[in-house]
């Protein structure tokens, strides 16, 4: 049997019965990893993803070390939220600016500037879908007072009308797209974390 650590302690599992690594992490998820996220794997000091060490069989000596790092699920939860919060920030005010040059003619620097926006605004999205996924916390789901549901469905609608408008090369309807669908949306979403940091994330006792 290899040495298996977790957080730096070593732990002891029987693996006889276990005929892959996928088996094994499912083990090791049930009996150690309550509320706990994995965040990180080395196999024989080798950074690995779940996917590629599923398969892996466990009926070889080449394998010496697996480590396992973790977070747990209220450290994990603020950290995302901090991201979607910094981001969200961040783009409002550089939304603003590329909906202002657009209206001004000044298509180069508006171009310029809002092929930053749209990474910043891809990063977003990969943000929102990565806390959904590790988290499993489907934010269509949220609703509370005056806001409508399924901010991340119209935010990838809002999104999709302006890449055919920057297609189409129409300056106007971007700026509009921009300046009253975009930057409502996400004010809204700066409301919907702040409102899921108070309602979700208990503060420590």
């Amino acid at each position: 049997m290899f040495k298996v650590n977790i957080d730096q302690k070593e732990i002891k599992i029987d693996d006889s019965s276990l005929k892959n690594f996928g088996e094994l992490m499912d083990k090791i998820s049930e009996k150690f990893l309550k509320n706990k996220i994995i965040t990180k794997v080395r196999l024989n000091k080798k950074s690995l993803n779940l996917e590629e060490l599923k398969d892996y069989s466990l009926k070889t000596d080449e394998i010496k070390f697996l480590e396992i790092e973790t977070d747990n699920l209220k450290n994990m939860k603020e950290k995302g939220l901090f991201l979607l919060k910094e981001y969200v920030s961040k783009l409002i005010p550089q939304m603003e600016k590329s909906s202002e040059l657009l209206r001004i003619e000044d298509e180069l620097e508006a171009n310029e500037h809002f092929a930053i926006c749209i990474e910043d605004l891809r990063l977003l999205i990969n943000l929102i879908e990565s806390f959904g996924s590790v988290l499993h916390f489907d934010f269509n789901e949220v609703s509370f007072y005056d806001l409508p549901k399924n901010p991340a469905e119209r935010l990838l609608s809002i999104i999709k009308e302006i890449v055919v408008s920057q297609e189409n090369n129409d300056w106007i309807m971007l700026a509009d797209l921009i300046e009253y669908e975009l930057i409502p949306i996400l004010k809204e979403w700066a409301q919907i974390i702040e409102f899921i940091q108070k309602k979700y994330i208990k503060p420590t006792q």
